[in-house]
């Protein structure tokens, strides 16, 4: 029986050939990338979701009217999440360009800048185009990079965290108090991240940390803080009360696991990572983001969690993160299947929802609104979307979840209050094109209180709705509101050509979809 030679090469582990097996096609790997990068952009470059309008709006008042608020009067209102990104808002309201189409490149700016870090900080080229194939692949990227709130800039400032944190000896101690700063503006759980990233910072940092800057962050952050709470009158913006409701403990345990039901994709890629990851700081953000989900998210009915959205912006970087930081070719089985993981965790029948409801329904409230923005001196609408109809009718408003007005906020629309603003115009979102018959509807859901009022007001007549396939907005008119025959016959103008829109596949591919250069 021979002896084994000390010195013959080790056999490769099975993991090393799969990797060289993935570099070896590193042209064909980078071309399917960018075929499904076009892909999801003809597909959703016209999505822009509804509350982006919200911040669209601050911007559009503040060089408009000069104020910082929803409506360009009244009681001010906190309706966005993200301070950043709706302070940008101002840039294209100064230059009079779209807002949809300027966030729609800042978004693409962020994409790039993620894949820009994977180029240069991936520790293998497997790592590198692994990264690019899931950014690619993923529908989620290309819809959350197009739909106009901040979730791209929120993934790519977690992620420069992160880098930071990996880098600590190189990195500026400024860019790290700079994004300490930075991630709360962009959502305020961003504060999360913010902490932990500047801790680990200094555990790896043992010299130079510049507590002086910090100092600096901090109480700018303060007092920003502050500022906005003395302004708005509130601790934090108005969609947070809408969201994180208390709704009993057992609704929040329904709630609870039929999140976790449905996002269960998220929460097994953060575990996995915190449990293969070799170096801790890439276990600590897993695990930070996995309790994020776990406590902040999970247990409240998060409104506008399209696509995913809560969840995927936080697993989405860390998983970008561990790729960079992680020596992968010794597990790149395993992070391929982390990979396969969130790219299989996508809502399928949402795929079809945002191609062929968001962007109809987005265009059906334009139309509606552009009608209406004729009448907008001294007029008020009662609307149940606080983004698109606010933004192109100029109308006063008021919007029933309470994210553009905090007095209805969650389970406070009562009588008193629509008898005190009695809104000129009022939509009731329905499932159905028509309810002529809506004073006897008996199956109609009458839990809603704005359906109350308008049954025991008699101050209102049902002029008709705005089309779109799932969902219509229903129209009262006020009966003594000024311009009350011009009001009428714009809106019937509207309810007859939206009856008679149609979405083909030639407007998809010419992108007519939705006119968003508006």
């Amino acid at each position: 029986m021979p002896e084994p030679n000390p010195t013959s090469p080790k056999p490769l582990d099975p993991d090393t050939p799969f990797a060289q097996w993935l570099e070896a096609r590193r042209k064909g790997i980078l071309i399917l990338a960018l075929l499904a990068a076009l892909f999801w952009t003809i597909f959703y470059l016209q999505f822009t979701v509804d509350d982006a309008f919200i911040s669209f709006r601050y911007g559009k008042n503040l060089v408009a009217h000069h104020v910082w608020n929803w409506n360009p009067t009244g009681p001010h209102e906190e309706g966005y999440t993200s301070a950043v990104y709706t302070a940008l808002s101002i840039v294209p309201a100064l230059l009079h360009i779209s807002p949809s189409l300027f966030f729609k490149f800042i978004g693409l700016v962020c994409i790039a800048l993620m894949l820009y870090r994977l180029r240069t900080a991936a520790s293998s080229q497997f790592a590198f185009l692994l990264g690019v194939l899931i950014i690619a692949l993923d529908p989620w990227v290309w819809l959350h990079a197009y739909a106009g709130l901040e979730t791209p800039l929120y993934m790519l400032l977690l992620l420069e965290m992160a880098l930071c944190v990996h880098c600590a000896a190189t990195t500026s101690a400024g860019r790290v108090y700079a994004l300490f700063l930075l991630l709360p503006l962009t959502r305020p759980e961003g504060i999360v991240f913010a902490c932990v990233g500047v801790a680990l910072f200094w555990t790896r940092r043992r010299h130079a940390r510049r507590y002086a800057l910090f100092a600096v962050a901090l109480i700018l952050g303060a007092a920003y803080f502050i500022a906005r709470w003395r302004y708005f009158h509130h601790p934090l913006p108005n969609p947070y009360y809408l969201k994180f409701a208390h709704v009993g403990w057992a609704r929040t345990c329904a709630i609870l696991l039929d999140n976790l039901s449905q996002s269960k994709g998220y929460f097994l890629v953060l575990f996995l990572i915190a449990a293969f990851a070799r170096k801790s700081y890439t276990r600590i953000f897993a695990l930070c983001g996995a309790f994020l989900l776990l406590l902040m998210y999970a247990p409240h009915d998060m409104q506008m969690n399209y696509a995913d959205r809560f969840y995927f912006q936080v697993a989405f970087p860390i998983l970008l993160f561990f790729l960079i930081a992680e020596d992968l070719v010794p597990m790149a089985r395993i992070a391929s299947a982390f990979a396969a993981v969130l790219l299989f965790s996508v809502t399928l029948p949402y795929l079809v929802t945002a191609l062929n409801y968001f962007p109809y329904r987005t265009q059906a409230d334009i139309d509606l609104a552009q009608r209406l923005a004729p009448f907008a001196e001294s007029h008020t609408i009662l609307t149940p979307n606080a983004g698109v109809i606010p933004y192109y009718s100029n109308w006063i408003s008021y919007d029933f979840f309470g994210l553009g007005t905090y007095r209805i906020g969650p389970d406070k629309l009562t009588l008193d209050y629509l008898k005190e603003i009695h809104p000129d115009l009022i939509l009731v979102e329905s499932p159905e094109p028509a309810l002529k018959d809506f004073w006897t509807l008996g199956s109609y859901p009458n839990k809603y209180v704005e359906i109350e009022f308008l049954k025991q007001s008699g101050d209102y007549e049902y002029v008709g709705e705005s089309g779109c396939r799932q969902t219509y907005n229903v129209e009262f008119l006020r009966k003594d509101t000024p311009q009350h025959d011009d009001i009428v016959r714009a809106l019937r103008q509207n309810m007859s050509a939206s009856s008679q829109s149609t979405l083909t596949l030639k407007d998809l591919l010419l992108q007519r979809y939705v006119r968003w250069f508006n």
